[in-house]
């Protein structure tokens, strides 16, 4: 080219000089220099050398297109002129045609040269060292967009010993055994029903307060239990999610959210029962004596108090110990290596002593009302 093979840069503008000047050679873990009479130019020609020479080669016929384009005085030229003459201009060079890819100073990948070589044993007469030697077979063809013989070269062999291409490998297709989307949208609607009906029948209590069979059903045990159907039910959303709709973190999220929900709801409705049977043991007890006594609903709310407390406590415990943490686990291998087939799971090695607290405790409350 007429400029000189050497770029100089700037911070921020480009020149392309009439005399030689080197450029500043890029930070390197190998501390290569690439100045006119460094290392770098005086190495042995390696496979990666021909790609060295394009790249610079490119990058130098662009500074020359940008200067001579440039409206800036004294052949000078911006980054982004610069830029520009590098992605719209192609040449041959080392590699073949070089083609730059349009977003960047990256080549176009199926402009450069693919090579597929054979590789065999040939030596193992040193101690725990092997000698293989490899013979190019195949090239890419980049005008032809095709994989071509290497003149002389012989057919390729394939690791089963023959010439035949082993056929292509079967459509991979793993089976997660995951919720289906239809089971998801079920459980949603489900959940969505029952929350809705729970806050119907509380605004229906509400609205019939005075009413002889409301006030006689105590409204605010009628309350408890819708408010414990209603938590119960959210417990449905956590449980229809799974990795095909959120990621490891949310699915983990997921794991204890239902437990909380289940556990929380469960204790609001069977606490309102045990409230109510323990409310009514108490005047019957008082009763035999022919005693005369007040329950209150501070007295009532007690036990209620009590039984959510205890599971709060569990919970928070289980939460910061060890809580459910969601894990997709390989069940079985195809004959290629590929995984075809998995299960994911909320799971934690130590889960066990707060799952045993908090079933007993909730059990206690049911078998009281039983």
């Amino acid at each position: 080219m007429h400029c000189a093979a050497t770029v100089y840069f700037t911070k921020t503008l480009l020149r392309c000089p009439s005399l030689h000047s080197k450029p500043y050679p890029p930070e390197s873990a190998l501390n290569i220099s690439f100045t006119r009479t460094g290392d770098y130019f005086n190495m042995r020609p390696s496979h990666y050398s021909q790609y060295s020479f394009d790249a610079i080669a490119g990058m130098g016929i662009a500074a020359c297109r940008a200067a001579k384009a440039s409206t800036l005085p004294d052949n000078f030229f911006t980054g982004e002129e610069h830029h520009a003459q590098f992605i719209s201009h192609s040449f041959d060079g080392a590699t073949g045609r070089v083609v730059f890819a349009n977003a960047s100073f990256s080549r176009d990948g199926a402009s450069t040269n693919y090579f597929l070589s054979e590789t065999h044993e040939v030596d193992r007469s040193a101690r725990n060292k092997s000698i293989f030697s490899g013979t190019t077979r195949m090239y890419f063809d980049t005008k032809r967009r095709r994989w071509e013989q290497f003149p002389g070269a012989g057919k390729y062999v394939y690791s089963d010993g023959t010439q035949t291409p082993p056929a292509e490998l079967p459509p991979y297709v793993e089976d997660r055994h995951g919720l289906t989307t239809p089971v998801q949208v079920v459980c949603f609607v489900l959940a969505a029903v029952a929350i809705l009906t729970s806050i119907g029948l509380m605004g229906f209590v509400y609205r019939h307060k005075t009413n002889e069979v409301i006030v006689a059903s105590q409204p605010p045990f009628l309350y408890m239990l819708c408010m414990g159907t209603l938590v119960m039910a959210s417990a449905m959303v956590p449980m229809a999610i799974d990795d095909s709709i959120a990621d490891a973190s949310g699915c983990s999220i997921a794991c204890m959210s239902k437990i909380w929900l289940a556990s929380i709801g469960f204790t609001i409705t069977f606490s309102a029962l045990f409230s109510k049977t323990w409310r009514i043991n108490r005047l019957l007890k008082k009763s035999r004596g022919f005693q005369r006594t007040k329950v209150t609903p501070g007295d009532v709310i007690k036990p209620f108090l009590v039984l959510l407390l205890i599971n709060i406590l569990i919970l928070a415990l289980w939460t910061a110990i060890a809580p459910l943490e969601w894990d997709r686990k390989p069940l079985s291998y195809d004959k290629f290596g590929r995984k075809v087939e998995s299960v994911g799971s909320c799971y934690n090695d130590g889960w066990l002593p707060f799952g045993i607290a908090l079933f007993l405790v909730n059990f206690a409350a049911l078998s009281e009302i039983l």
